[in-house]
């Protein structure tokens, strides 16, 4: 068979293609046929929205005659989606735009937004059913109808208390794979649920529902009423014997011990009631604060599945190019969002970090945060200020005036990127004699108090994850405790078999998590000044740690090669941790006697 032929767009007149699928059922070969179209002549088609999947495993459809790739998640949509006798008229990226022609991509990116709004309906691809969603999705279309939700005693009357609560069950089961659905995650589908003028209609294999979100009755609302509702039913169910009763429990139970130790759900459950909010106006910094945690295959497209956004918001935005690299990317478009809303680039830098931290080898200014990442740690513990940074005009410059903490020490300790590694060296680190703080920092240092090491420790390495996190006395003292045990241990080969009390089983998840998405390849260090703290594993002994009243916290930074007769001008390594500047361990003194040193003028390049 053939492969597939594109005629040239005409981007003057906003064209577009459409492709209508033949009708079908079952295992039949799928069959589409193109046309072109003029978005300014008002055509009548679905959009579709959906997840990618893994572009390296492909299925194939027929267009126009000829064989045509397209991966699995597509394959699928196109199969559930097609009628048995009639066409039907979609628009879908990896279709209707030539994937291999950047020049054509180029010019159909900024398009989008307007065929997102002016679809007739927006196809939200969920991908095969399974029954747990379907008992979501029927629970759903009940609440888009306001018809009785699912509580006890006011939702399917005919049938009998096990009943209900067997159905709530399900149902709360199928909420919690709704939430964490990679349809949320994903940076395309962000524009293409939000940009369409009426809600898109989720699509599950050949179900179909919608959410309706009011002001009167929000998400949030919604999912607490189904979660009191499966606590309630969950608790009835609690001295069956029946086999299905019992598992529904245990899936029951172990999503919400998940719920309760990992960070993310509230931050889900938040993002999910401002999607379903439907079409608003939104600012940058919102909708860089909506996409944080949102992946996509290729970094550029971090910012270009925000242009239909940028182009109201942002005067002159750079157009998509896919030609260019990340980094030139990256720099355009900060420099533009620069020029129109000054404070930006402090907000951006205190949330995502830099791109230099990230990427060895980044061709543009160190200092740049790292708007194409997606593995933030969205650091909280910082200063409030409002300063806006003094960039130089051509954008790749950044003055500071800044006060030195001190140089780092060679006895740096990596923390690793093995989670469990982590915490046992976090645990030497709080509590072992031998390979302790003053061992490491070695005698030439005099290090600032020794009282109540193992809480600074733990404050120190908490200023790295959200404060969404429960760190109330109760919570901090039992994490405390695993780490003591864990010391006592350190015989034991695997973490798992150390004795753990119950409090501490149920706690150890929080630590775990904690390390796997905060603490991996963070470093501990100390400075020539008597300080500990924390920050990125690339910093190197010899490498300041600095203040500045423009930043929100400490930072690192490293002598700029060839320099050597220029001793102000550095490049930024990463945010750091100081113990006693911020957090609990806060110390008035050190915090004053630093504020006496006076300010020196940095350049960062």
């Amino acid at each position: 068979m053939t492969k597939l032929h594109y005629s040239a767009l005409d981007a003057d007149n906003s064209e577009i293609r459409l492709f209508e699928i033949a009708p079908g059922d079952g295992d039949d070969e799928i069959c589409c046929s193109l046309s072109v179209v003029s978005l300014n002549n008002h055509p009548r088609f679905e959009a579709l929205s959906y997840v990618w999947g893994d572009p390296s495993i492909k299925k194939n459809v027929t267009v126009d005659g000829a064989s045509h790739l397209v991966t699995v998640n597509l394959e699928s949509a196109l199969r559930d989606l097609r009628y048995p006798s009639n066409r039907r008229t979609i628009w879908a990226d990896a279709i209707c735009i030539n994937q291999d022609d950047l020049d054509e991509k180029n010019h159909q990116i900024p398009l989008m937004g307007d065929i997102y709004r002016k679809a007739s309906q927006v196809v939200a691809y969920l991908g095969h059913s399974n029954p747990y969603l379907e008992y979501f999705g029927d629970w759903s279309r009940m609440y888009s109808g306001r018809q009785p939700l699912l509580s006890s005693g006011s939702c399917i009357p005919q049938k009998g208390a096990r009943e209900e609560a067997i159905l709530t069950l399900k149902s709360f089961l199928g909420c919690l794979e709704f939430i964490s659905h990679p349809y949320f995650s994903r940076m395309w589908t962000f524009q293409e649920f939000l940009l369409p003028s009426q809600m898109p209609i989720f699509v599950m294999g050949k179900m179909s529902f919608q959410i309706a979100h009011t002001p009167e009755l929000t998400w949030m609302d919604l999912f607490m009423r189904l979660a009191n509702a499966a606590k309630d039913a969950s608790w009835r169910l609690s001295g069956s014997v029946e086999p299905e009763a019992q598992e529904l429990r245990r899936l029951y139970l172990r999503g919400v011990a998940q719920s309760v130790t990992g960070y993310d759900l509230s931050l889900q459950l938040t993002a999910m009631g401002e999607i379903l909010a439907g079409p608003r106006e939104l600012s940058v910094a919102k909708l860089f604060q909506m996409t944080i945690h949102r992946n996509c295959y290729n970094p550029r497209d971090k910012i270009f599945a925000l242009h239909s956004f940028f182009q109201k918001l942002v005067p002159g935005i750079c157009a998509p190019d896919y030609r260019k690299s990340v980094d030139d990317v990256l720099l355009e478009t900060l420099s533009k969002l620069h020029q129109h809303m000054p404070p930006l680039i402090r907000h951006l830098m205190a949330t995502w970090g830099f791109r230099a931290s990230r990427v060895e080898h980044a061709s543009g200014p160190s200092w740049l945060p790292d708007i194409t990442a997606t593995d933030c740690p969205l650091i909280y513990d910082a200063r409030p200020t409002v300063a806006i940074l003094r960039i130089s005009e051509d954008f790749l410059t950044l003055p500071l005036g800044a006060r030195y903490i001190g140089k780092c020490h060679r006895s740096l300790i990596s923390l690793g990127s093995n989670p469990m590694v982590i915490l046992r060296r976090i645990a030497r680190l709080m509590y072992s004699d031998g390979e302790d703080l003053y061992s490491f920092a070695g005698s030439e240092i005099r290090m600032r108090g020794k009282e109540h090491r193992s809480e600074r420790i733990f404050y120190a390495l908490q200023a790295w994850t959200p404060t969404r996190q429960d760190t109330s006395p109760r919570v901090v003292q039992v994490l405390l405790s695993i780490f003591t045990t864990i010391a006592q241990h350190e015989d034991v080969r695997k973490l798992k078999d150390i004795p753990l009390t119950a409090e501490q089983k149920r706690r150890f998840p929080m630590l775990l998590l904690w390390a796997k998405d905060y603490l991996i390849d963070k470093a501990f260090f100390w400075t020539d000044t008597g300080l500990f703290g924390i920050s990125s594993e690339r910093l190197r002994e010899g490498d300041t740690i600095a203040l500045a009243p423009e930043l929100p916290r400490p930072f690192a930074v490293r002598t700029r090669l060839g320099a050597s007769d220029q001793s102000n001008h550095y490049c930024m390594v990463d945010w750091a941790f100081v113990d006693g500047l911020q957090g609990p361990t806060m110390d008035p003194k050190l915090i004053s006697d630093i504020q006496k040193t006076p300010l020196s003028d940095i350049l960062i390049h």
